[in-house]
Order: structure tokens, then C-alpha cells, then sequence
């Protein structure tokens, strides 16, 4: 079964080009990929002037206007700790699945784990058990 995937990653991380080479894969798979960078944007820096909210709202707006615009079967992140509860939810009530790969860990485990309750997979490579 192919899938319309929108695929959330921190643009920005070029020591990490995660998003990219996960792209490249579920595409391989046949799955239908968009690329989403929750990056703070120039835009989304004007807007914070403008408007008061902080940058990663502004990317959390956008994650929710391209979601509504393509329909996706799965919201996969890559290190979504920027992505908000209510983002996620909204996803959830727009029955789209949530999953998150949490690169960190196991440096990060305990932060990881404010955001798990938010999605429906949360990957991780550390061997935390929790």
C-alpha cells in the first residue's frame, strides 16, 4: 500500500540530513513524500515581529495549512520536538497518523518523552526502556 506521506524535518541540521535521506527512501518505496522544513522561515521571523507569535508557532501554522492541503496518510517527523501538542492534535482529529523518529536519544531520551503521548509512534535508537 502506498501512502501520502508529509515528511516534517529541521531543515537546518545540515550535520544531519536525515530528512533528505528518509525522503529518498520512502520514495523508493513508492510512497508519495512531501518535505516539510519546521525551520523558522525568514517569513516566519517576520511574522513573530509582526504578530507577537514565536517562530515555531508560525512553523507549526504552516505544518497544519500543508497538512489540510494535501491529506496525508502519515505525519512522520524527524526530531519533532518543535512540532506543538495542539499541532498534533489537530493532525489527530484530521486522522492523520503521527509518528516521530527521535534522533538523540539517548541523550535526549527524557525529552523525547514530554512529546510521546502526542503521536501514535515514537521511534527512537537508544535502548532506554521505559
Amino acid at each position: 500500500m502506498n501512502m501520502k506521506i508529509l515528511l516534517a524535518h529541521p531543515g537546518k541540521l545540515k550535520t544531519v540530513p536525515m530528512g533528505q535521506f528518509v525522503g529518498d527512501a520512502l520514495r523508493e518505496l513508492g510512497h508519495e513524500v512531501v518535505d516539510f522544513d519546521f525551520s523558522s522561515q525568514w517569513h516566519d521571523k517576520l511574522l513573530e515581529h509582526l504578530t507577537g507569535r514565536a517562530p515555531h508557532q508560525c512553523a507549526n501554522q504552516r505544518l497544519i495549512q500543508v497538512a489540510d492541503a494535501i491529506h496525508p496518510d502519515l505525519m512522520l517527523a524527524i526530531f519533532g520536538f518543535d512540532l506543538t501538542p495542539e499541532s498534533l492534535e489537530y493532525l489527530k482529529s484530521r486522522s492523520i497518523v503521527r509518528a516521530c523518529w527521535w534522533l538523540n536519544d539517548p541523550f535526549q531520551f527524557d525529552r523525547s518523552l514530554t512529546k510521546a503521548n502526542h503521536y501514535d509512534f515514537l521511534f527512537s535508537n537508544a535502548l532506554t526502556q521505559v
